[in-house]
């Protein structure tokens, strides 16, 4: 298993790659269409907002792993000073 350091890493690069970041865009637009378009059905609105939900959940993730290591680094930060 990762270390909290390297998880931090990887959630920062992968939050900063470009094409995700457009793949996560590209869904929040799609679904954004769908919402605003009166002929969509349910369904399909349900669908769109289970996929934008997703990516928000996965979104929020990356950041978790992220805040971690500032925590760990605060913990680190208040022992040493003892």
């Amino acid at each position: 298993m990762l270390d909290v350091r390297q998880r931090a890493t990887q959630a920062r690069q992968l939050e900063g790659y470009e094409p995700f970041k457009e793949i996560c865009a590209e869904i929040r637009e799609e679904a954004v269409q769908l919402f605003l378009n009166p002929a969509s059905d349910i369904d399909s609105i349900a669908r769109a907002h289970e996929a934008v939900r997703a990516v928000e959940t996965f979104m929020a993730t990356i950041q978790t792993h992220i805040d971690a290591e500032k925590v760990a680094d605060k913990k680190a930060q208040y022992r040493g000073s003892d």
